[in-house]
Formats: structure tokens, sequence, C-alpha cells
């Protein structure tokens, strides 16, 4: 007895089924390449995870080797007051004019005038095991040897900070 579209019931069962199983055999692959995705997924944030981990045991202790070595950092024969927190600022500002002549606030002074003047603040200093920022500019026609030899004398003294031609 042909019923439907010229196929006996039970062949139209038998097609009916085969479609049903093929439907469920391609779903059951597609189910298996997700499920190999998401483990290769899952594996690989497995790995990002231990990576992130990684990284962070060694940022705490590089974190700690820093905070180790920052007070070595500073310059510890004598570091600027400023650096030790004693003081804020500078000192004062200076212009090399000549071998010992410096011209503050156009006042000129040598390296004695400096110390006689600042002796209080020196004192200080030496007293906290640190040194008070000065900032030392080059006037013009001041040759290479005059403002070492000026620059020099008052790093015996202060924590120079270079600042150029002025």
């Amino acid at each position: 007895m042909r019923d439907i579209v010229g196929f006996t019931l039970a062949e139209t069962a038998f097609v009916l089924l085969f479609a049903v199983f093929a439907a469920l055999l391609a779903g059951k692959t597609e189910e298996r390449r997700a499920l190999k995705q998401v483990n290769g997924q899952l594996w690989q944030i497995n790995r990002l995870q231990q990576d992130l981990n990684s990284a962070r045991q060694s940022t705490a202790e590089l974190s700690g080797q820093l905070a180790a070595l920052l007070p070595k950092l500073r310059s510890r024969a004598f570091p600027s007051c400023a650096e030790t927190g004693k003081v804020q600022g500078w000192l004062f500002t200076a212009t090399v004019r000549g071998r010992d002549t410096y011209d503050i606030d156009g006042n000129v002074f040598t390296v004695s005038d400096l110390t006689t003047a600042y002796s209080r603040q020196l004192r200080e200093a030496s007293e906290s095991s640190c040194r008070q920022r000065i900032r030392l500019y080059v006037g013009d026609g001041v040759s290479g040897e005059e403002y070492e030899y000026a620059m020099r004398q008052l790093a015996q003294h202060f924590y120079i900070g270079y600042m150029g031609s002025k």
C-alpha cells in the first residue's frame, strides 16, 4: 500500500527515522566540536591564569626587591635634604660668573661668602646627614674650566641642581 508520495508506510517511517538519526548525528557531531572548542578555551584560560599568577608573583618579588633597594638608590653619602624629607625646595639659585664668583639676586658671592651667609642651613644639613639643594646656572662668557671649578667648589657644601645657561 502506497500512502505517502509513492512510499509505503514502513518506507516512510524508515526515511523519517533515518532523517531523525541523521539530524541527531549531526547535532551530536556539532556538540562534540563545540565541547572540544570549549575544552580548548578552558585549557587556554587555565594556562593564562597560571601565567597571570606567575606574573603576579614576579611582580610581588620585584616590588619587594625595589622596596629593599629604594633607600640605596638615593645618594648614599650626601643625599639632598629634600630627598630625605628634611626640607623642601631650593636654598638659593646662583649663576656662575667666574672661577669663584657667583651671582645671587644681583649680589656677588664667593664660596667663602656663601658658606658664611648660609652657615645655619649648612650646619642643620650636616646634623641631618644631608646637603641643601641649590640651582646653579652658567653665566654668559664663563668658560667650561671656570664653570667646572666653580661647580666643584660648591659641590663640597651643597647638592647642586645643574640648570644650564642663563
